[in-house]
């Protein structure tokens, strides 16, 4: 479930700032930059996991009770994603800012 949010707050959030960029309106950009960050910050305070298969257990003759089995969430290169969006998220911020001049 929680993995489920990520997804969508990070696909909202880097297209609120890809619409802000291009549009012209850089502070819109910087509060989609804002909230990727604060994203990563989620995923890096909590585990990120997904369902990776689950066990019938019989408890007696009529009844079976399902226990799911879950494991992390991780990159190809075994990095923390928290922290690999964290870091998108500050180069969005600061590329965001870049443009106020």
């Amino acid at each position: 479930m929680l993995l489920t949010v990520f997804a969508l707050l990070l696909a909202l959030s880097i297209g609120v700032f890809i619409v802000g960029y291009v549009t012209g309106y850089h502070e819109i950009a910087l509060i989609g930059a804002v909230i990727v960050f604060g994203v990563g910050v989620m995923v890096t305070g909590t585990t990120l996991e997904h369902q990776s298969g689950k066990t019938e257990v019989a408890v007696d003759a009529n009844e079976t009770q399902i226990d799911y089995q879950y494991s992390p969430v991780e990159t190809p290169a075994r990095l923390p994603l928290g922290s690999l969006v964290m870091l998108t998220g500050g180069a969005l911020v600061l590329r965001s800012l870049d443009s106020f001049r």
